[in-house]
């Protein structure tokens, strides 16, 4: 009676260790490839777009670019970035350049093919918003290019959106020296510089102050800005304007 009933209620309950530690490796290993796959499709997805953007834009030093939002991977897998931030210096089109570009742009498609070829033509972003810095210097050396040689700063009497121009030039065979207060407004594709008060050293007749003040009337294109091109702020620092932009369903080719 007592023999084969005591061994069975004596004998310890036998565990399976080794089974506990086959799933804890399989959970932890898949872990780490899925997060060594993610961060290689972070790097991946980043130099992809630097590189295109660097095509795009002809710029020296190599973009900065940094994928936001949930995990890379799926994004990647759906073509589609929720947000990506990009930085790139000295961007120019011509005699103009901006010192700096800082974008954030939302909805970037990039195929999952192009990721895994790392080649792509086009990169595609559904909005953006972007700041750019325009030095006074660089402003400067644009002038002289297009031949309105002249030196802007800001005016610096608390006016938030008006400039001091000065410049020396001739002006119906009679040389002259002159200065202007004028407002910078920001619009779509470029920043209109209109002057408000015109100053000369030497008396000029109407006509001649007339043709003076279109002098110190000009455009500045916003061709160089590869994320979009409606300019919505503008803000005059001590030393360089600061443009705010914005795009959408903008296209890029590399």
């Amino acid at each position: 009676m007592t023999g084969s009933g005591a061994t069975a209620v004596g004998r310890p309950r036998v565990g399976r260790p080794w089974l506990v530690a086959v799933l804890v490796g399989v959970v932890l290993g898949t872990g780490l490839l899925l997060w060594g796959l993610d961060r290689l499709a972070r790097q991946t997805v980043q130099a992809l777009i630097a590189e295109t953007l660097q095509e795009a834009t002809g710029t020296v030093a190599t973009p900065t670019v940094e994928v936001q939002g949930g995990p890379v991977l799926l994004q990647a897998l759906r073509g589609r970035y929720e947000e990506v931030e990009v930085t790139l210096d000295d961007v120019s089109n011509g005699p103009l350049t901006f010192d700096r570009v800082e974008a954030q742009l939302h909805g970037v498609h990039l195929s999952f093919h192009d990721l895994l070829v790392r080649e792509a033509d086009v990169v595609v972003f559904e909005r953006s918003a972007a700041q750019a810095w325009l030095g006074y210097d660089a402003l400067d050396r644009y002038l002289q290019f297009t031949g309105r040689p002249m030196t802007v700063l800001p005016e610096g009497s608390g006016a938030a959106d008006e400039v001091r121009l000065t410049a020396t030039g001739q002006l119906l065979d009679r040389r002259y020296q002159a200065s202007a207060t004028a407002v910078v407004e920001p619009t779509t594709g470029a920043l209109v510089v209109r002057p408000t008060e015109v100053r000369t050293e030497q008396q000029l007749d109407r006509s001649a102050e007339l043709l003076l003040a279109e002098r110190f009337r000009f455009r500045v294109p916003l061709d160089p800005l590869p994320f979009g091109q409606e300019a919505a702020d503008l803000e005059l620092g001590e030393e360089a304007l600061t443009v705010r932009t914005g795009g959408s369903g903008v296209v890029l080719r590399g």
